[in-house]
Parts: C-alpha cells; structure tokens; sequence
C-alpha cells in the first residue's frame, strides 16, 4: 500500500511539474511573441536604427536571461564593426569597436550565420591575443553568441549576447535572436535606403537649380 501510494504521489507530481514546464515554454513563447510584435510596430514608426536596435538589444538580454546583448553595426569599408546600442552589464567594454574579422562577432560575419560558444577562451575556432585571454580568464561571463545582420544580401552588421561561463544556447534560443537581428537589420536597411534617397533628392534639386539658372 506504501508502494502504491508513492507511486500515485509521484505520478501525480510527474504531471505537475509537466504542465509546469509546458506552461513556461507557452509562456516564454507568448513574451517572445509579444516583443518582437513590440519591434515590428516600432519598426514601421521610426526611420532611426538606434531606436530600434536599443529595443532589440533589450529584448534579447531580457528574453534569453543574458547579462548583455550589443548591436554591431559594419563600417562602410567592412573594416570594422561598431558597437551601436547595448542592454545589460557589458563585460568587455573595450569591445564596442573591433576588426570586423574579430572574435565571434567576426565569425558570424564571415560565415554569414549564427555561432555560438560556451567558453570563448576554450573554443579552437576562436583566436585571441594573449593579452586579451590573461584579462578575461577569471571573468564568469564568457558564453557568447553572435548573428549576422543581413538584408537584401548585404552584410549590416551583428547582432552578439554574453551569458554565463559554461551556457550552452539552444536552437530556440539562436532562432530567437535571429528573429531580432532580422528586424535591426531591416531598420538599418531602411535608415541606408532613406540616406541614398534623401542624398538623391537633394543632387536633383540642385541639377533643378543649376537648369534654371542656365
């Protein structure tokens, strides 16, 4: 009687915790759902990449409990990556401009998809001055994750997220943030568009003016 009754307890506790966690996966869905909804609206309100980039960086670090999530915008000679917004406790402050070519960041870019790593000082793929290793060796923060921001073919940027020594990202969580890297690379796309078109229309008004004149 011991035994079954155990037995109906653990059943019964099995199924809590089932719904419990199936709970918080709807639950992480509907927040993910809910702030990206948030970027899509603030996308088609606002023409400035940084707004928009400060919200996507907020929402990652937020969505996926990291300690920061930075936006990398590349430099119009590809040379380097720019920090452009940021959320939660940077780590590597130095970091906010780098070779384009550098680290994970440069990676993501370089291969054009997401990387990700548990330890940046224990991964082969990534190479670092030794320096730079003796400054971070005791820092707990060196999981990392990096998405390329890529609209109409064209290299924008990255989006990078620093999270615990030792976490490993999940495929849902390299789908979440590449939901977002999608939406700041449409806001920088459409910044770029609007520059050209503004650039344009200011050369024709001047061709206007140099016509009447003649």
């Amino acid at each position: 009687e011991d035994a079954e009754l155990a037995e109906g307890v653990a059943a019964h506790a099995a199924a809590v915790l089932h719904n419990a966690a199936v709970f918080a996966r709807s639950e992480a869905r509907r927040q993910a759902a809910e702030a990206l909804a948030e970027v899509g609206r603030l996308l088609s309100q606002t023409l400035d990449p940084e707004t928009v980039g400060q919200r996507v960086a907020e929402s990652v670090c937020r969505l996926l409990n990291a300690r920061s999530a930075i936006l990398y915008r590349i430099t119009a000679d590809g040379a380097t990556l720019v920090g452009e917004t940021s959320s939660g406790a940077a780590e590597f402050p130095w970091l906010v401009r780098l070779p384009s070519d550098a680290g994970i960041a440069g990676l993501a870019l370089r291969d054009r998809r997401p990387v990700a790593t548990s330890d940046l000082l224990a991964d082969p793929r990534l190479h670092y001055a030794e320096d730079f290793r003796a400054q971070v060796a005791q820092n707990p923060y060196r999981a990392l994750m990096g998405v390329p921001l890529i609209a109409q073919g064209r290299d924008l940027g990255v989006l990078a997220v620093c999270a615990h020594t030792g976490r490993r990202f999940s495929d849902d969580d390299v789908r979440l943030t590449q939901a977002f890297a999608d939406q700041a690379a449409l806001a920088l796309e459409n910044a770029r568009l609007y520059g050209e078109a503004s650039r344009q229309a200011t050369r024709m008004r001047a061709l206007a003016d140099v016509e009447r004149l003649l």
